[in-house]
């Protein structure tokens, strides 16, 4: 599975590529922190930082490759919650 940066960005709108309600995203993820995100979820993530969503090819926006554990969307709002805690705590 494969998560763009967009998939859980607050600023993007659902046709721009959120997956995601908005109360449960987060504004500007990185590749960096939905890695480690997905690290402490153990689904085995691979990082692309280069790479440009389609719908968006002017930003280096990135994803990252993770195993299938859960339906797309419970992962995608799991990994927005823990970089949330993450950011709380700093």
């Amino acid at each position: 599975m494969i998560i763009w940066t967009v998939n859980i960005d607050r600023r993007k709108s659902r046709r721009l590529g959120r997956q995601i309600p908005r109360r449960f995203s987060i504004p500007t993820p990185t590749v960096d922190e939905i890695s480690e995100a997905c690290r402490e979820l153990n689904l085995n993530p691979v990082s692309y930082p280069e790479k440009r969503y389609p719908s968006l090819w002017w930003e280096k926006t990135g994803y990252v490759e993770v195993d299938r554990a859960k339906p797309r969307s419970r992962t995608l709002i799991k990994v927005a919650e823990i970089i949330k805690e993450r950011r709380d705590k700093k």
